[in-house]
């Protein structure tokens, strides 16, 4: 039996006589105790609903119509993608929810349409601030991706502070003593950016160099063009600065014109000036020569979660949920702008270089050792003072980080993993894991799948 239920107005007029229709059809048939229960069970989710709503029995059980989820996102970037792919990810987990999305970029306008759109709740990213008071209008809930930073929030961001530890352990894995920060923009997001990795360069003792400020430079919302102007002010602060040294660039757009920057002044890439970006949009990274290392700040993670947070909003049965809600960067994509060891000693650089090509397939500092002819007391001593570990501590750093990978890339299991990161027992790997990461590889895969 199939019967569409369609009602609005008062639950006291309209649920009385379907449900007195119920009981009289259970009373002169005969019906299983288990059937009874199952139009029980329809008869309490009908009264749990809202006073308006559309809804489908069918076999048994009662469908709510799905509902109508507006997304205001760019879908011209590789970050907006990253989190239309996660807002997808979580629909098709529950598939309740019917999605309304156009091409655009950030900075387009909205859709003439819009004005006569009905549903139930919004996620936006957007770009400036008439399109969130436009968006406020339809009083339905609306989750926040970007906003000003000040009265309106950005809800779902990725966690600054961990984006910035991860590029200043790359940098210094690299052996880079000296590390800078770039952005032409005085955005309100990179400054952000550009104040955490330089408060976690200050912890670790590391002093950052930054291009200087202009004296008529406001603080903005968007980006402003890139210009002539920009790239003068770009190539003079690159000359001044020391060698070689590692840059932060703001987003990965501005690592590639720092690349640019360095082939007009014949500065080698990675050589003396290893670059790194932030987004990894693969397109862009790509593209030019050497290739762009980045941070992956999980845009996917961004999407899912802020799809959880809309729900959790629209469902009146729950408390507000809190925000924002930080996730965590999946992890840096090394590429050609950073495939570089700095070390005086060449027998060093080729002692880290002979790890980091074999560290998976189970090598031990002993042949390390036999691959530079170096005595164990200098090797561990040339550690310490360039990466502060132990060669032992190196190795393990350096299989974790690949067994990391395979915890959130691949579906192999933990046996296929731990040879594969070069460990000699399933047991050896667990324990291991277990004391640098404070949990078990299980636990850190179901940690990282949505983020």
């Amino acid at each position: 039996m199939i019967r569409f239920v369609t009602y609005t107005g008062s639950r006291s007029n309209v649920w009385p006589d379907f449900r007195s229709c119920v009981e009289k059809f259970s009373q002169r048939l005969f019906l299983s105790p288990r059937f009874r229960a199952i139009l029980k069970r329809n008869r309490e989710q009908a009264e749990s609903l809202p006073v308006s709503f559309n809804g489908l029995i069918t076999g048994g059980s009662f469908v709510r119509q799905r509902k109508q989820i507006l997304l205001i996102i760019e879908t011209t970037t590789g970050f907006g993608r990253g989190i239309f792919r996660g807002i997808t990810s979580y629909v098709r987990e529950r598939k309740h929810w019917q999605i309304n999305i156009e091409n655009r970029g950030f900075f387009d306008p909205l859709p003439t349409w819009l004005k006569d759109w009905k549903g139930h709740g919004i996620i936006s990213r957007s770009g400036n601030a008439s399109m969130i008071r436009f968006l406020q209008r339809f009083d339905v809930p609306v989750v926040e991706l970007f906003g000003n930073n000040s009265n309106i929030p950005s809800e779902v961001y990725c966690d600054r502070m961990k984006t910035a530890e991860l590029a200043l352990s790359h940098f210094q894995n690299c052996g880079l003593r000296h590390i800078a920060f770039y952005t032409h923009s005085n955005s309100w997001w990179i400054r952000l950016r550009q104040e955490s990795f330089v408060q976690c360069c200050q912890n670790a003792g590391i002093n950052v160099h930054l291009l200087p400020p202009l004296e008529t430079e406001k603080f903005i919302d968007n980006a402003p063009e890139w210009d002539s102007n920009d790239e003068r002010r770009l190539l003079r602060w690159l000359k001044t600065l020391p060698k070689p040294i590692g840059i932060l660039a703001g987003f990965d757009a501005a690592a590639i014109r720092v690349i640019n920057a360095c082939q007009k002044l014949g500065i080698v890439v990675p050589e003396e000036v290893a670059v790194l970006g932030v987004g990894n949009d693969d397109c862009l990274c790509d593209a030019i020569t050497p290739s762009l290392s980045s941070i992956n700040i999980n845009s996917y993670g961004i999407g899912y979660e802020a799809a959880r947070l809309l729900d959790e909003k629209m469902d009146r049965r729950h408390h507000q949920p809190q925000a924002p809600i930080r996730v965590t960067p999946v992890g840096l994509v090394e590429r050609g702008s950073t495939n570089i060891i700095h070390c005086s000693n060449p027998d060093i650089a080729q002692a880290i270089r002979f790890m980091r090509d074999n560290a998976t397939s189970g090598v031990r500092v002993a042949d390390v050792l036999n691959a530079v002819n170096l005595s164990a007391r200098t090797l561990q001593r040339a550690f310490l003072q360039l990466l502060n570990r132990t060669p032992e501590q190196e190795l393990i750093r350096l299989k974790m980080e690949h067994a990391c990978m395979l915890l959130r890339e691949t579906q192999l299991n933990l046996h296929e993993i731990a040879f594969a990161s070069g460990f000699a027992s399933l047991k050896y790997f667990i324990n291991s894991f277990r004391k640098v990461h404070g949990m078990t590889p299980s636990m850190y895969r179901r940690n990282t799948f949505h983020s």
